[in-house]
């Protein structure tokens, strides 16, 4: 017993060298030296998981349960389903880990995000707002709000991130609460927000992307613009940011600035809707 657990934790080492053959090796002699050891059989299950084996994943989770009812093994075989597809057995097992570990968060996190991605958001909520009450962690709050903001009940958002330990000095809380503000029209306290995150986390594209849009959601294109052309900086290709950029330029009349910019859009994207929109009006602009 002691010669395979000790050959398995030589097998974890290398699993997390990412030299799987090797902990596959490994693995496969505990199991020799002990055909119940349930800890190598869930081993191999991550193992097969990693390579994205799904089939070979589960049959080794399903043996591993059979020696020992553990939450994480329920967990694990859950997960390697919803790759196969097999929704009812994983959202099944799942329930399993949650009744062996009603406090686990990983078990807690992983069915909330099954639920999610069922479109089961109300059910997600509810195991977010349990996981929540729980533990402290800024992730949890952020993924209970991101929940509430899909179902479109933003202001109940807002006071979950607002009222969080960390609202003051995370960059994700505050861009989450500006989206928030954004949502609810509050364009003055979004940009507050947006900039309070950005002082954080400078760097962060997708930051300085809404802080443009808020902008054009309150009429001040110029602030608007001078955004957009720092983030076409950083990114020339962005085709999302570049036609932002001409929608602002035609609120401006700035109708020549606007059809290089667009032509630019069309030369990568020929078929771009928007911008094939954006040149017709600039003809009929431009031909006034």
């Amino acid at each position: 017993m002691e010669k395979a657990i000790e050959i398995n934790n030589k097998g974890v080492q290398h699993f997390l060298n990412k030299e799987f053959d090797q902990a596959e090796e490994q693995y496969l002699q505990a199991l020799k030296l002990d055909n119940k050891n349930a800890t190598a059989l869930n081993n191999l299950g991550l193992l097969h998981h990693q390579k994205k084996d799904y089939e070979q994943a589960e049959r080794y989770f399903l043996n591993a349960i059979n020696i020992n009812h553990k939450a994480t093994y329920f967990l694990n075989l859950a997960n390697a389903q919803v790759f196969l597809r097999k929704w009812e057995d994983a959202e099944t097992n799942y329930q399993t880990a949650l009744k062996l570990q009603p406090n686990n968060e990983n078990v807690l996190a992983s069915l909330a995000r099954f639920y999610e991605n069922s479109n089961k958001h109300q059910q997600a909520n509810e195991v977010w707002l349990s996981l929540v009450q729980q533990s402290p962690r800024k992730e949890h709050s952020i993924d209970l709000a991101k929940n509430l903001m899909t179902l479109k009940r933003f202001e109940e958002a807002l006071a979950v991130l607002s009222n969080h330990p960390w609202f003051n000095s995370s960059a994700a809380i505050q861009f989450y609460a500006g989206i928030c503000e954004f949502n609810l029209k509050n364009y003055g306290l979004a940009e507050l927000a947006f900039k309070n995150s950005l002082a954080i986390d400078p760097d962060n594209f997708k930051t300085r992307h809404y802080l443009a849009i808020n902008f054009i959601a309150k009429g001040a294109s110029v602030s608007a613009l001078k955004e957009l052309n720092f983030l076409m900086r950083l990114n020339p290709e962005n085709e999302k940011v570049r036609l932002d950029a001409v929608s602002v330029l035609l609120s401006l009349k700035r109708w020549e600035e606007a059809q290089k910019l667009n032509n630019e859009v069309l030369t990568l994207n020929e078929g771009s809707a928007k911008a094939l929109e954006y040149k017709k009006i600039i003809e009929q602009m431009k031909s006034k």
